[in-house]
């Protein structure tokens, strides 16, 4: 279990340059790990969004990946494919959101929870950070115009456009902020400020 630990901390310290590695590069710099441990590491690696096959046999760290670097992130290794074997939960209020987003292509938030809200508390917020999560991966994107509020000071509701719509189950927004899309079998790292949302909020 620690060895599998260290051989993923030093994969992503070899990676932290931004640089592309191949196996064979990753090996040298990892002070001669068997390719088998190299392939172990980056399956693990790649699960958690740390890090991406970019061409065949060549593997760069992802913007997550150097985040968790530059803080020094303690890595520990779980069962291998645990988040890739993960199903949405049947009927959720993000598999409702997900099916919505579909049907309406384009949407504000209101317009998605009259959907699919029922009784869940705080379902507008969970919702938002749902929203959040797909719009940093580029799943859907955020139009100029906005809808005009209920309100007079209200400056509207955001707008957003379904841009990468992978397949019926509802990508899953993790913690560190990944989409794990069950469609795909792929999980996704937030894009850097601008190329997916704008960088406030």
């Amino acid at each position: 279990m620690a060895a599998q630990t260290s051989h993923q901390e030093a994969i992503l310290n070899a990676l932290a340059s931004g640089r592309c590695l191949t196996m064979e590069q990753l090996a040298e710099a990892t002070g001669g790990m068997t390719h088998r441990q190299i392939s172990a590491a980056c399956a693990r690696l790649i699960e958690r969004g740390y890090m991406e096959r970019v061409e065949k046999g060549c593997f760069r760290a992802t913007g997550s990946g150097l985040l968790a670097h530059q803080r020094g992130e303690r890595i520990t290794s779980g069962p291998r494919g645990t988040m890739e074997r993960k199903r949405p939960v049947r009927n959720s209020l993000s598999t409702r959101l997900w099916r919505a987003m579909r049907l309406l292509k384009k949407f504000t938030l209101p317009a998605l929870l009259e959907l699919s809200a029922r009784d869940e508390k705080a379902a507008e917020s969970q919702a938002g950070r749902y929203l959040r999560g797909l719009e940093k991966t580029g799943y859907i994107h955020r139009l100029s115009r906005r809808e005009d509020g209920t309100a007079l000071t209200s400056n509207g509701f955001i707008r957003w456009s379904l841009i990468n719509d992978t397949g019926d189950l509802p990508p899953i927004v993790r913690g560190n902020g990944t989409v794990f899309d069950p469609n795909t079998n792929k999980a996704m790292a937030p894009m850097t400020c601008g190329e997916a949302a704008p960088c406030s909020g």
